[in-house]
């Protein structure tokens, strides 16, 4: 059974992985119904993309807008937030929210980082 968090919940948990991760230099906030499409849409500028939430659509809207507005207000200073956009944009039946990140790596043991939960939550209202 998944965990269930609100969005700021899961905003507080996401944003003390990221500030744990050394050497984090881009982020990128999205949406999507196909976890697969994103990370191939992402590969290219990020070295992963990981859902870190499921939920109904227009929950995951809104937490992708509370994400980029809060992303840029509390991280902007150390880290790029690469949403172009400032609120929620893209396909409008999306149900699951994820961060894509790029890192720089200095040694092996960065390898596993950002250390997000492997299983999504489950956002709530």
């Amino acid at each position: 059974m998944k965990n269930k968090v609100t969005i700021h919940e899961l905003y507080v948990y996401v944003k003390s992985v990221l500030l744990k991760t050394e050497n984090l230099e881009t982020i990128y906030i999205g949406k999507t119904s196909n976890p697969e499409s994103a990370e191939s849409r992402h590969q290219k500028d990020f070295d992963k993309t990981q859902v870190v939430a499921i939920g109904k659509p227009d929950i995951i809207s809104k937490a992708e807008n509370y994400f980029i507005k809060h992303l840029k207000a509390d991280l902007s200073c150390i880290v790029e937030v690469d949403n172009q956009n400032e609120g929620s944009a893209g396909n409008p039946n999306a149900n699951m929210l994820y961060v894509s990140w790029e890192v720089r790596y200095i040694n092996i043991n960065q390898l596993n980082e950002p250390d997000f939960n492997d299983e999504p939550f489950e956002l709530i209202s």
